[in-house]
């Protein structure tokens, strides 16, 4: 597998942004790499995010080529004149034939069991013709590695996905991908920061949703 090696004199950040939501994140079909666009809801995750980080500079904006991640990287980046610099390899975990369908769907279908293997054991019993764990690890290390080969230091931002983006925790912090990379949780406009120095990368937050608080209490005000 491919491990890149980002210890460095100059200390580069990086901002990790899971995508906001979609309406198949709504209504929890599993999504994968269909090209879902952001809900109403998602789009207000997103200039939150921005707003969060608004007094923080930031020197290049990347995203998974997904047009659920591309806008809110737009989004974040558009009000500082950055451009989005599409990558992808960022993009999210293909799920194969289960993508847009819910839990209950693949139970009607006859499959109950295979989904119970999968979220007993998602490493190894994986939907049908899904891309393997470790396949995935290996594309988002190639991707980091071609980011961070542009930035010799400073401060970027990273939108991609709630499957993929673990890659990253478990490498900042030197730990196999697989099968770590589902200890993580990230949710939709979640914000993230870790770093790589002269010993290597460290986690500095992880999952941060605080500037989403006002849209969760705006909801509550009209129910």
């Amino acid at each position: 597998m491919f491990e890149p090696d980002l210890r460095r004199s100059v200390r580069l950040r990086i901002y990790l942004v899971r995508h906001g939501e979609t309406e198949w994140n709504a209504t929890d079909r599993m999504q994968g790499r269909s090209d879902v666009p952001l809900s109403p809801r998602g789009v207000l995750q997103s200039k939150a995010v921005a707003q969060r980080l608004r007094d923080r500079g930031i020197d290049a904006v990347y995203s998974s080529d997904l047009v659920r991640a591309r806008d809110t990287a737009r989004i974040i980046g558009e009000p500082r004149g950055l451009r989005v610099v599409e990558e992808p390899l960022l993009t999210e975990t293909a799920l194969g034939e289960w993508e847009g369908l819910t839990e209950a769907d693949i139970i009607a279908a006859g499959k109950g069991e295979a989904l119970r293997q999968y979220r007993a054991d998602g490493v190894n019993c994986r939907p049908p013709g899904s891309e393997p764990l470790a396949e995935v690890a290996d594309r988002m290390l190639q991707a980091l590695s071609r980011i961070a080969e542009r930035h010799i230091g400073g401060t970027i931002l990273i939108v991609g996905h709630g499957g993929s983006l673990r890659v990253l925790f478990c490498h900042a912090i030197g730990v196999p991908a697989v099968p770590h990379m589902r200890s993580f949780r990230l949710a939709n406009g979640s914000l993230s920061l870790i770093e790589y120095g002269p010993h290597g990368g460290s986690i500095h937050f992880l999952n941060d949703t605080c500037h989403l608080a006002t849209l969760d209490e705006d909801e509550g005000a009209d129910r």
